[in-house]
């Protein structure tokens, strides 16, 4: 997750907002918490949203997976001096820096509300 930003030429701050957004939601993860416990879904307190959070997680990567060519091309350039140089450029449909961080916004949104209920299956 911090490689791949660099490669698609983001700035160092891209960079370090990339890095911190899937951490982020962990602020809310008292609000997961009471969302829980207070409004059932179905009958269920927990089993329902846990998926909701897998569900989220798994549809960020899934749609980053779809949305954009994530691999680099490779390019070769003569350096004078007789030498080559070979460069790893990302492809014309690579995805935007923005696309990224709101994948994986929406990916860490997933986890950690899956994680809130998880520990509280444990607690209970």
């Amino acid at each position: 997750m911090n490689v791949y930003p660099l490669d698609l030429g983001a700035t160092e701050a891209q960079q370090v907002t990339l890095a911190t957004l899937p951490t982020l939601p962990a602020v809310l993860k008292i609000f997961f918490g009471f969302l829980s416990d207070n409004v059932p879904l179905y009958g269920y307190r927990r089993k329902c949203y846990m998926a909701i959070g897998w569900f989220a997680s798994t549809l960020s990567m899934v749609a980053l997976m779809l949305s954009s060519d994530l691999t680099m091309e490779r390019t070769v350039a003569k350096v004078p001096g007789g030498t080559t140089r070979v460069d790893l450029v990302p492809p014309e449909d690579a995805p935007s820096v923005s696309l990224l961080g709101l994948c994986f916004l929406l990916f860490g949104t997933g986890l950690w509300f899956a994680d809130v209920i998880g520990d509280s299956i444990v607690v209970r």
